[in-house]
């Protein structure tokens, strides 16, 4: 990070290797879920349907992780899924 104090450097180094290191669905695993909910439709859904879906069937696949929330106020995966 470009003009960024030593100390805010290495804060961000801290949180970036923590974050890395916990346990959390992958992008790919997302994706992967996406997929299997939008299969087997035949009309165009909304992000919103999506998110929901994915909510309701994947909810026991989500680590500690995935539901932080984020600075958005929302959880990660569902962050990551859109």
């Amino acid at each position: 990070m470009h003009g960024a104090t030593v100390e805010v450097n290495k804060e961000v180094r801290k949180a970036t290797r923590a974050r890395i290191k916990t346990a959390h669905l992958s992008a790919g695993d997302l994706e992967e879920a996406i997929l299997d909910e939008l299969a087997p439709l035949k009309n165009p859904v909304t992000t919103h349907e999506i998110i929901d879906a994915l909510a309701s069937n994947n909810g026991g696949r989500f680590q500690p992780a995935d539901l932080e929330k984020t600075t958005d106020h929302e959880p990660r995966w569902e962050k990551n899924a859109r």
